[in-house]
């Protein structure tokens, strides 16, 4: 009998420190509102493209991306403490930086074709020469 009161007290132990833990994240909302105040931001003025819970081995936190005044922002937030992680901003940032990078692989792909076309016209050049190289003798 005390084993079974004792298995099924640490079962509601168990239960009641995982119901803790979930409940005190600080929530996507002031995770949210942490990172506007940190840039001078208010919440509604963010397009946030990302934000996500992430459980990993490092803990719980809300990671966030989003664009503000042309700046692309990257933030980790402790989901417990709501202390900012990690935060990252690129200055250069813009909305066709996209385009700019697929135009680039555009031209380098067009770039690598010409030079493998006229490595087949090197080849094709060099077997002519052995085949005139061979009748010849």
């Amino acid at each position: 009998m005390r084993k079974v009161i004792s298995y099924l007290f640490c079962f509601i132990m168990m239960l009641s420190f995982a119901s803790c833990s979930k409940d005190a994240m600080i929530g996507m909302e002031k995770a949210k509102d942490k990172v506007a105040s940190d840039i001078g931001a208010v919440v509604d003025d963010i397009e946030f493209a990302a934000n996500e819970l992430i459980n990993d081995d490092d803990g719980d936190y809300y990671y966030l991306k989003f664009k503000k005044d042309g700046k692309l922002y990257t933030y980790k937030v402790d989901a417990v403490s709501g202390d900012i992680i990690e935060k990252n901003s690129d200055d250069d940032y813009d909305d066709n930086t996209d385009e700019q990078i697929e135009e680039s692989t555009t031209d380098e792909n067009t770039i690598a074709s010409n030079q493998a076309q006229d490595d087949d016209s090197l080849v094709e050049e060099d077997t002519t020469v052995s085949e005139t190289t061979s009748t010849t003798k």
